[in-house]
């Protein structure tokens, strides 16, 4: 299966996952970066989300005017 940056992302819970041999402040480290590339991964996908609904707002905006505007 295609193994996009996104699906390893929601498939791994990598906070739980790492070894106790590590330093703690490496731990703290890669947990805060997890969860800071976790943050931006979901703040991109609304941010598309928005955008899509936006086009399909303006879309409908124009659907509007064109029905109520006469060309004859």
């Amino acid at each position: 299966m295609l193994q996009t940056p996104l699906i390893r992302l929601l498939r791994s819970s990598r906070v739980g996952q790492k070894s106790q041999s590590q330093n703690p402040w490496t731990l703290h480290l890669n947990t805060y970066s997890d969860l800071l590339s976790r943050f931006f991964c979901l703040l991109f996908m609304l941010f598309s989300v928005a955008t899509v609904c936006d086009y399909f707002q303006l879309f409908k905006l124009g659907g509007a005017y064109f029905r109520q505007t006469d060309f004859n």
